[in-house]
């Protein structure tokens, strides 16, 4: 195995690629880093990198922007272009402990730990709107596929459907 290791000042916990153009990195208290890269091979150039609200622990790169979660501040979405511009985010879920974003479409599902899952709609990704909190027992991550969301729990995994 051959590579580079990019330095950051902050203390990397979550990674998420588009698998072409962007590497979104969550890098603790320091926040959120977007890095671009210009071609195959190329090394990443970072875009800028942008402080949240508590920790950023996870990171989901979606085709206008990142989502995070950032552990007992909630969850944050970070526009693409906001990175090299104006430098805000959009808070949501601020009074709930997030460990885990996974979004299909217009759905963000968020893990919360001792609480389940909680699903939002990201319609509009600078305003979520809450459409509910599943206590479906201990949660650590979630994933989609297809129509059914798959949950790490701690009684193992769980499949569910979401109709929304």
């Amino acid at each position: 195995i051959g590579g580079t290791e990019i330095y950051t000042p902050g203390k990397p916990m979550g990674v998420d690629s588009d698998g072409v153009n962007f590497i979104a990195l969550a890098v603790d208290q320091l926040g959120v880093e977007l890095y671009s890269i210009d071609g195959l091979g190329a090394a990443p150039v970072l875009n800028g990198r942008i402080d949240t609200e508590g920790n950023a622990e996870k990171v989901t790169l979606v085709a206008d922007g990142v989502f995070a979660a950032c552990d007992d501040a909630g969850a944050v979405y970070i526009p693409n272009e906001n990175f090299s511009d104006v430098y805000t985010s959009y808070r949501f879920a601020e009074d709930l402990t997030v460990d885990h974003v996974a979004v299909r479409g217009n759905i963000a599902a968020l893990t919360l730990g001792s609480k389940g899952i909680a699903l939002y709609d990201i319609s509009d990704p600078t305003m979520p709107e809450e459409k509910g909190i599943f206590p479906i027992g201990y949660s650590y991550k979630s994933q989609f596929w297809g129509e059914k969301l798959l949950v790490c729990s701690r009684e193992g995994l769980q499949i569910l459907t979401v109709e929304y």
